[in-house]
C-alpha cells in the first residue's frame, strides 16, 4: 500500500520526467572538474582509489583541474549533526561546496536555502554539480513530504547531468530478521515495521532506488548511530529514563547497537567522492565492527554521562506483553496501533553487524573508542575535582598518647567518643584555662610553657583563642588538628599556613562535614557516575537564635561573627570544596535583628570554575541545611538535621520526592536510636582524627590548612563585608 501511495505522490509531484537534460556546453561536469588541493593531498586521493577505473578517473579529474580549478559540490542539509564538519573538509580539499537546506528562498555566499520539494528550480542552483550529497531527513513530517523531497532531489540530479548522488540514509534499512547484517542484506520493504525514523528512512531510500535516472550513480551509506560532538541525546530510541534514576534498555538488551564516529562517516563519503563511483546502486555499511550491546552502551551512558545509576533489561516475553498491549488499547481507542506489536518484536531481535566489505571498498577502518567518543559528545563533560576519594573505612589507631589544648563540650560529644571508636587506649593530655577534675575523671591542667610529646595535639579551645596556641604548638612534632574555625583573620590564616609548610606531620582543619556519610556518598556517585561540570551551588541555611546558644562567647554574634564564621561555616566550605583557590566575593547583604545580631546573609561567590549563591539566617525560625549541587549531567542534593544525601538523574516525579522522604525519615530514625543508645554513629569526627594521627593519610588533603586556604582568604572577605574591617 505504502508503494502505491509514494507511487501516486510521484505522479503528482514530479512535474517533468526523471532523466538527465541536455548538458551545458563544455566539457561534461565530472570530467570538467577537480581537486586542486596540492601534491601531498592528491597523493591521498590516489591511494583512496581501488581500481584501475579508479586511478584513470582521479587522473582525468586532476588533469580537468588544470584549466577548471575545482569540483563542485551541493551538500544537502549541511546543518544537519551528522554532516557537522564535511562542508569544511571538502573545502580544505579543494571542493566547490554549495550549501543547501530549508527555508525561505535566498543566497548568502555559498549557502542556498529554499522549499525542498522545490530543490530543483531553485534560483540559486542553476550551476552544474559533480556530486550531490545529501543528508536531509524531514523527521516531523510524514513520508509523502519525504518522497517529495526526494523526487526533486533527482530531478535537480537529472536536469544537471549529476553523475553521483551520496545518499547518507541509516542502518536501521535493513530487516530485523536477519542475523549478520552485511551490506547486501535484505533491507525492510514495510516502513510500518520500523519505528518513525527507520520508516522515514526506508521510505527514502526506497523512492530514490525505485526512480533513479540510468545515468546516475545512487551510492548509499548506512551509518549506525552516530557519535560525535554536539549530539542531542545520547539514549534516544535505545534507552528511557526510568523515575528512579535507572535507564530501561528498548528490546533485547543483548543485541548489538551498531555505532560509528561522525569523522569516520566524514572520512567515508570524502572517499566516496575522491574515486570513481560504481554503476547503479551501491550500498556501504558503516558501523564498529566491535559495537558495544544495548546494556554496554547504556551502562557507559550511565559511567560516562551521568544518564543513571544503571540499565534495566527486561525479558523479550514482556516487551511482546507490552506490545500487544499497546496495540490493543491504540485500536480500541481509535489511534490507528497498526504495526505497534510487529515494531517491539522487531526490536527484541539479537543482530550483529560485519562491515568488512565497506571498509575494504573504502580503505578504512570504522573502530574507534566509542567510549571516549561518547563522553564528549555532550558539552560541559569537564571531570570534578573531588577532595577525596571514597568509601572511606575507619582504622584502628596504635596511638598512644593524645593532648588537648582546650577541654570543653565539643571535647566531651565529639572528640572523646570519635578516640574510642579507633580504638584508642592511650593516655589523655587535657590543659585549659580554668584547672580541674572534669566529669569524665579527666585530670584537666592549665596551660604549660612547653607540651609534652605526643602523638596528636588537639586544638580545642574557642575558636578566637586557636592562633594563640601556635607558640605551644612550635616544637611539637606530630599531628594537628584544630577545631572549627582555624582562625578569625587573614593575618592568622598566613601564620597558620606558614606553619602548616614548616613541618612535615599534618596539620588540619576538623572540617568534619567533608567527612560525612551523606557527602562520602555524593563523592561516590561523582567517582561513579560523570557529573560533568559543576555549573552552580546554592545553600540555604537556618538555625535557631544565637541568643539561646551554651557559649557566651558566640552570643556576641557581631563580635565573634557566629552566624558566618561558626553555625554556617561548615556548610559554606561544602559549597567551595570543589576549588581550592580563587573565590571571590561578587554580592553580599544583611540584616540585623531587634537584639543587633546578624539575622540575614545573603550573597554570591564566584570561583574559578562555579559560582556559589546562598543565604544564612539564624532566630526563631526552622533549623535547617540544604545544599543543591547543579552539575552538567545531573543534580545532587545534600540535607542536614538529619544528613541525607539525594540524586536527580530521572526527571522529577513523585518517586523521586517519596525516595527523598524515605531517606530523611531513616535518617531521622538512626539520629533517635544514637540518642537512645548514647552513642554516636556519624564517623566523620573519627575520620578526622584519623587523618590527623596518620591512619588514613588518603584524607589528609582534605583537611590540610592549605587546602582551606583559599576557602578562609573568601570567609573573611565575606566577613569584612558583613560585619565590617
Amino acid at each position: 500500500m505504502l508503494s502505491q501511495t509514494l507511487r501516486a505522490i510521484t505522479l503528482l509531484t514530479v512535474s517533468r520526467p526523471i532523466t538527465a537534460s541536455r548538458p551545458s556546453p563544455g566539457p561534461p561536469p565530472r570530467e570538467s572538474q577537480a581537486m586542486s588541493a596540492g601534491p601531498h593531498r592528491q597523493g591521498e586521493l590516489h591511494r583512496a582509489a581501488r581500481t584501475r577505473s579508479d586511478i584513470l578517473w582521479l587522473a582525468h579529474r586532476e588533469a580537468a583541474a588544470d584549466a577548471s580549478g575545482t569540483v563542485r559540490t551541493l551538500l544537502c542539509g549541511h546543518r544537519s549533526f551528522a554532516a557537522r564538519g564535511l562542508a569544511e573538509a571538502l573545502e580544505g580539499a579543494g571542493h566547490q561546496v554549495v550549501r543547501f537546506s530549508r527555508g525561505e528562498v535566498g543566497r548568502a555566499q555559498r549557502s542556498v536555502s529554499g522549499p525542498v520539494d522545490l530543490l530543483d528550480v531553485n534560483p540559486h542552483l542553476r550551476e552544474p554539480f559533480d556530486a550531490v550529497i545529501n543528508y536531509i531527513v524531514l523527521k516531523d513530517e510524514p513520508a509523502e513530504s519525504n518522497a517529495r523531497y526526494a523526487a526533486a532531489l533527482l530531478r535537480l540530479c537529472a536536469e544537471r547531468a549529476v553523475p553521483h548522488l551520496v545518499h547518507v540514509s541509516s542502518i536501521s534499512v535493513y530487516r530485523r530478521d536477519v542475523a549478520v547484517v552485511r551490506e547486501d542484506s535484505p533491507v525492510e520493504a514495510d516502513p510500518s515495521r520500523k519505528g518513525a525514523y527507520g520508516a522515514l528512512k526506508v521510505a527514502t531510500e526506497r523512492f530514490l532506488v525505485d526512480h533513479r535516472p540510468g545515468s546516475l550513480a545512487l551510492s548509499l551509506l548506512r551509518p549506525g548511530f552516530v557519535l560525535g560532538e554536539g549530539l542531542a541525546s545520547p539514549i534516544v530510541g535505545t534507552g528511557f529514563k526510568l523515575p528512579w534514576n535507572r535507564l530501561l534498555a528498548v528490546g533485547d538488551g543483548a543485541s548489538v547497537l551498531p555505532l560509528v564516529s561522525r569523522a569516520a562517516l566524514t572520512e567515508a563519503v570524502f572517499r566516496l567522492l575522491a574515486s570513481a563511483p560504481a554503476p547503479g546502486v551501491e550500498a556501504y555499511l558503516l558501523a564498529h565492527p566491535a559495537s558495544p550491546s544495548r546494556r554496554e552502551y547504556l551502562q557507559a551512558c550511565c559511567e560516562r554521562l551521568g544518564c543513571g545509576t544503571g540499565v534495566t533489561c527486561l525479558p523479550t516475553p514482556v516487551w511482546w506483553l507490552g506490545g500487544l498491549a499497546a496495540e490493543a488499547a491504540a485500536r480500541l481507542t481509535g489511534r490507528g496501533g497498526a504495526g505497534i506489536f510487529a515494531r517491539v518484536r522487531s526490536a527484541c531481535r539479537r543482530q550483529s553487524f560485519d562491515p568488512g566489505r565497506t571498509e575494504s571498498r573504502l580503505g578504512l577502518s570504522f573502530a574507534f573508542d566509542w567510549r571516549q567518543t561518547l563522553q564528549h559528545a555532550l558539552p560541559g563533560q569537564e571531570t570534578v575535582r573531588l577532595p577525596y576519594v571514597p568509601p572511606l573505612k575507619l582504622p584502628r589507631t596504635a596511638a598512644r598518647r593524645v593532648t588537648f589544648v582546650g577541654y570543653g563540650r565539643i571535647v566531651h560529644e565529639r572528640h572523646r567518643p570519635a578516640l574510642r571508636r579507633l580504638g584508642f587506649e592511650g593516655t589523655i593530655l587535657a590543659h585549659d584555662l580554668q584547672p580541674r577534675r572534669d566529669a569524665d575523671g579527666t585530670e584537666v591542667t592549665a596551660l604549660p610553657q612547653v607540651l609534652e610529646p605526643a602523638d596528636l595535639v588537639v586544638v580545642a579551645s574557642p575558636g578566637p583563642a586557636h592562633t594563640t596556641t601556635l607558640g605551644l604548638l612550635a616544637a611539637h612534632e606530630g599531628g594537628v588538628l584544630v577545631e572549627k574555625p582555624l582562625c578569625s583573620s587573614s593575618e592568622e590564616l598566613g601564620r597558620w599556613v606558614g606553619f602548616a609548610e614548616a613541618r612535615r606531620a599534618p596539620t588540619l582543619a576538623c572540617h568534619n562535614y567533608r567527612l560525612k556519610p551523606n557527602v562520602g556518598r555524593m563523592l561516590d556517585c561523582l567517582r561513579r557516575y560523570h557529573a560533568g561540570a559543576l555549573l552552580h551551588v546554592h545553600l540555604d541555611f537556618e538555625s535557631p537564635s544565637v541568643a539561646g546558644d551554651a557559649a557566651p562567647w558566640r552570643r556576641q554574634e557581631r563580635a565573634a561573627r557566629t552566624l558566618l564564621v561558626d553555625y554556617a561555616l561548615h556548610f559554606l566550605d561544602l559549597a567551595c570544596m570543589f576549588d581550592r583557590e580563587g573565590w571571590e566575593v561578587h554580592a553580599a547583604s544583611h540584616l540585623l535583628d531587634g537584639n543587633g545580631a546578624t539575622a540575614l546573609i545573603e550573597g554570591r561567590l564566584g570561583g574559578p570554575r562555579y559560582p556559589v549563591s546562598f543565604v544564612l539566617r539564624q532566630g526563631f525560625g526552622r533549623r535547617a541545611a540544604c545544599l543543591d549541587f547543579t552539575f552538567q549531567n545531573y543534580s545532587v542534593r545534600l540535607g542536614f538535621f538529619p544528613d541525607t544525601f539525594s540524586l536527580r538523574m530521572a526527571d522529577d516525579n513523585p518517586i523521586l520526592q517519596l525516595r527523598e522522604a524515605v531517606a530523611s525519615l531513616r535518617a531521622t530514625a538512626a539520629k533517635g536510636l544514637d540518642r537512645l543508645r548514647g552513642r554516636e554513629s556519624d564517623p566523620s569526627h573519627a575520620l578526622a582524627f584519623a587523618a590527623a594521627l596518620g591512619e588514613a593519610p588518603a584524607l589528609q588533603g582534605a583537611l590540610d590548612v592549605r587546602e582551606l586556604r583559599g576557602f578562609y582568604q573568601a570567609l573573611f572577605r565575606l566577613g569584612e563585608r558583613v560585619y565590617g574591617a
